[in-house]
């Protein structure tokens, strides 16, 4: 795995004149190299090799601006010290994402369809303080609030019952088009990760066909990349109808984060219990 640096330099001349479309003939020249620079220098799998493929060419214009050709040091030896520098800000952020995701990946305890985890969720929130107990379950199981639980919620929020019934009925509907909404992405991400999965091995198995590949292994991961983003962000519409319960959309979020926040300290509490953090409400 080389860099041919006479023809870069060349091809580098060219781009800091003024012949921006080079930088096509640019990426050919170093796909490769970048996509393995992980795994030769760093033994790191064909993951993160793909995610730092990326990263660096979401910065290549920026990195190549700074090429100094006044400096009589080869750009093959340039680019290989500011690939490391770039590894390190790279592996930093991975591991924040990383330490930042893992409260996120539950949607919300004992929404696995695990009779025994639906079974501890329903006991923690049966014990749980008023009004909590009830923020949670209009915004999670709407379908599951009995009259007694609507009459509360009238005391509390002074709103009619035909109105709660109202807001039920919609939380119901946007709920159930949520849940059809994240089956449809996760079926697409599925189809994703076998695609990419199936292409990051012919690029193993055929690395004289890798660089024409690479920019098809770069689509789908940006693709994968955008559906995840869907998957992770909070659905706006929930917390629009939930909010019709209380003063503001402000109002909504502290309720319900602090709703969270009781059910979530049930679960930290129990021996060997895990950390869940319910929803992605932004504050």
């Amino acid at each position: 795995m080389r860099l041919d640096n006479e023809k870069l330099e060349v091809l580098l001349a060219r781009y800091r004149e003024g012949e921006r479309e080079v930088i096509a003939d640019i990426r050919k020249e170093i796909d490769i190299f970048v996509y393995n620079f992980p795994r030769v220098c760093y033994r790191d799998d064909s993951d993160v090799c793909g995610d730092f493929y990326l990263y660096v060419f979401e910065r290549i214009e920026r990195l190549l601006e700074e090429w100094d050709p006044q400096r009589r040091v080869p750009f093959a030896s340039w680019f290989v010290l500011q690939l490391r520098y770039l590894y390190k800000g790279f592996r930093l952020i991975r591991k924040k994402e990383e330490f930042e995701s893992l409260p996120e990946d539950y949607a919300c305890p004992g929404f696995d369809d695990e009779e025994s985890s639906w079974e501890k969720f329903r006991e923690r929130l049966s014990v749980m303080k008023e009004p909590g107990r009830l923020w949670i379950l209009w915004f999670y199981l709407p379908e599951e609030l009995s009259p007694e639980d609507m009459l509360k919620t009238q005391r509390i929020t002074g709103k009619s019952y035909l109105e709660l019934l109202d807001i039920q009925r919609e939380m119901i509907k946007v709920r159930l088009e949520d849940i059809n909404n994240i089956r449809e992405i996760s079926e697409k991400l599925a189809k994703l990760f076998e695609a990419i999965t199936e292409l990051k091995w012919q690029i193993r198995s055929h690395p004289d066909e890798a660089a024409e590949k690479l920019s098809h292994l770069m689509r789908l991961e940006n693709q994968r990349e955008r559906l995840q983003h869907r998957l992770e962000r909070p659905n706006n519409e929930l917390l629009r109808v939930f909010s019709r319960l209380f003063r503001s959309l402000r109002d909504a979020k502290v309720h319900l984060r602090f709703a969270e926040s009781q059910l979530k300290l049930l679960f930290v509490k129990e021996k060997g219990g895990e950390d869940h953090v319910l929803s992605p409400v932004s504050t």
